[in-house]
């Protein structure tokens, strides 16, 4: 069909909001997208789909997964019809789902609250875990991710 993967991930800044990063479909299945994402930034991630699988609920565990262990917001929007079997949501850096959609088409109006990701990425969330610091500052080397292995 003459698309190709690409090879790098999307950021860039909303002027006076904050730094976005952009994820599709399958990429949520790969932490290292979400990590490298959020590592150049990103405190709210895009993640449009079109899942019509019966695996939705899979894909809604990690979005929520995901958002509590990289500390991000995340708008997991999927189609409705032939482009997916709909609810999307979005979810704040805690993990929690601030708005569940159904399988209708829906607006979702929600505000953005940028300080609560960075408050959280410097303090932990509910001043517990901190996975990015921990992760950043590791003295362990994960060979899992050395290509030469």
């Amino acid at each position: 069909m003459g698309v190709t993967g690409g090879d790098d991930c999307l950021v860039f800044d909303v002027e006076n909001a904050g730094r976005f990063g952009l994820s599709i479909c399958y990429d949520m299945w790969l932490p290292e997208t979400t990590r490298t994402l959020v590592a150049r930034g990103a405190e709210v991630i895009l993640h449009p789909v079109l899942t019509h699988t019966i695996d939705r609920d899979v894909e809604l565990n990690i979005a929520r997964a995901s958002a509590a262990m990289f500390q991000t917001y995340i708008f997991d929007i999927n189609g409705i019809g032939i482009g997916g079997n709909g609810r999307s949501c979005v979810i704040d850096p805690s993990g929690r789902t601030i708005h569940q959609s159904s399988v209708q088409k829906e607006l979702i109006p929600t505000e953005v609250d940028f300080d609560q990701a960075r408050r959280q990425r410097e303090r932990g969330m509910m001043h517990l875990g901190q996975p990015l610091k921990s992760f950043r500052d590791r003295t362990v080397d994960f060979s899992v991710y050395d290509r030469d292995k």
